[in-house]
């Protein structure tokens, strides 16, 4: 050390004691934080504590933030402040959260009483929370999947239902007298016939008069498009194609085979169309919004289409879709069955979690109709929806007890790897049309439009 150069000992010695006598000078009370201060442990008291024996010790005082109070960092007015406050709070309680915590449903979201503005923002989560988790945490709330029984308190129209496509799941009536003969020829000509087993029963039973149970649903699929779907479906397992691939090469086909097209212009009631970015509206769930990939919606009539659009004007939240998405394609068009599909091997469990989460907004929309005058009319008895994983179709339908929505699962339909299956699946296909256009409809225009019996 230079001559003239300060004493660096002496110098730490005299900003140590500088320190000390500016914290004699603080208050010995600290006002509460807005957060939890930390109490320190004994190794960091001794790291703070002074080394230089000869300077006086400070009295103990209750540990506080270093940092200053935060109205002498920034001016911000009371009412401000609080307001903040709740909002800091959250932030600060979430970031200590386990990553690996099961996510928590928001609170229940109030659906707006008929004729009032929603409102004008929505907030919806922006983390991801598995179909699993949801299903999860939502069996414990309000919804459910549950494997059908007779047991349960079950409305008779869908055990009735049930019943019908297990029928039809065993190939019972599944192929119309019009292509008996073809496919009878088939089974000695064709390998995927041949290898296939087909019993007497399959076929529809010769009416005594007029056409048959089968020919009444629709028109048995040709041998040429059974071939079709069989290769396209094979092909797809084969290639491991996603999801997406599965529903364009493979569902959308045997949809066409049962349905018209939405894009279609004829004058069928019942329409199917893609919808794999439809999303709930917020003010239907309190959940994360889920989707499905296809719907089949009721195209009205002009004089229907004319009630809809009457129901609409009267309140906000309708104004935006008569269904529980806002999807432009069904925004005027009843929704009546849903469809969810996953690739072979995907778990069924997170199929069941997003059509049940789609159902129950579905069930919130039509209780909110229903119930916009009087006399409140009843809900309908059940939803009915399908899985499809794969090959496999399989049949479901959810019900709604209180507040209560159960999805229950599952009838087995048919496989597109098979010949007899298609022709299950199509058959079933054609049922469901028949019950949309006959019960569930007539259901709708009472309901909710609020014809008569004799409109």
């Amino acid at each position: 050390m230079g001559p003239g150069q300060p004493n660096p000992m002496t110098f730490s010695s005299r900003s140590r004691s500088n320190v000390l006598t500016w914290l004699d000078t603080l208050s010995t009370s600290c006002p509460d934080p807005p957060f939890a201060c930390r109490t320190l442990g004994s190794h960091e008291h001794r790291k703070r504590r002074a080394p230089d024996s000869d300077s006086p010790k400070p009295p103990f005082k209750r540990p506080c933030p270093l940092t200053p109070p935060a109205s002498t960092i920034m001016s911000v007015s009371p009412a401000k402040r609080s307001h903040d406050t709740p909002d800091s709070i959250s932030v600060a309680s979430s970031s200590n959260q386990d990553d690996d915590q099961t996510p928590r449903s928001k609170k229940i979201r109030m659906v707006p009483e008929w004729g009032s503005q929603p409102p004008t923002t929505s907030s919806r989560r922006s983390a991801s929370v598995s179909p699993k988790k949801l299903a999860r945490n939502w069996a414990v709330r309000n919804a459910s999947a549950r494997q059908f029984t007779i047991k349960e308190d079950i409305p008779a129209s869908l055990q009735s239902m049930w019943k019908d496509i297990g029928r039809y799941d065993r190939g019972i009536g599944t192929i119309g007298l019009a292509e008996k003969e073809a496919v009878e020829a088939a089974q000695t000509t064709i390998p995927e016939y041949e290898q296939d087993i087909f019993e007497g029963f399959f076929y529809e039973q010769e009416p005594p008069a007029g056409d048959g149970t089968r020919t009444a649903l629709g028109p048995t699929p040709s041998v040429a498009a059974v071939l079709d779907i069989m290769e396209r479906g094979i092909s797809c397992r084969d290639e491991q194609m996603d999801e997406a691939g599965w529903n364009q090469i493979v569902h959308n086909r045997i949809l066409e085979l049962a349905f018209t097209g939405l894009w279609c212009k004829n004058d069928d009631i019942v329409a199917f169309s893609p919808c794999t970015s439809a999303t709930i509206m917020s003010n239907y769930t309190d959940a994360i919004s889920r989707k499905v990939d296809f719907c089949a919606c009721i195209r009205p009539d002009a004089l229907s289409a004319i009630a809809i659009q009457s129901v609409r004007d009267q309140d906000a939240l309708a104004s935006v879709s008569i269904n529980h998405t806002d999807f432009p394609p069904l925004q005027a068009r009843p929704i009546a069955l849903s469809i969810e599909t996953k690739i072979h091997g995907e778990g069924m469990n997170n199929a069941e979690a997003q059509l049940v989460t789609w159902h129950a907004a579905q069930w919130r929309l039509l209780d909110r109709l229903v119930g916009r005058a009087d006399p409140k009319m009843q809900l309908p008895e059940f939803l009915p929806g399908m899985i499809i994983q794969g090959h496999e179709w399989l049949f479901v339908a959810s019900t709604k007890r209180g507040d209560q929505v159960t999805l229950w699962t599952s009838q087995h339909i048919g496989s597109t790897a098979k010949a007899t299956g298609v022709y299950q699946i199509v058959c079933v296909l054609q049922y469901l049309k028949r019950w949309i256009e006959e019960t569930y409809w007539p259901w709708f225009k009472q309901a909710v439009l609020r014809f008569s019996d004799e409109t």
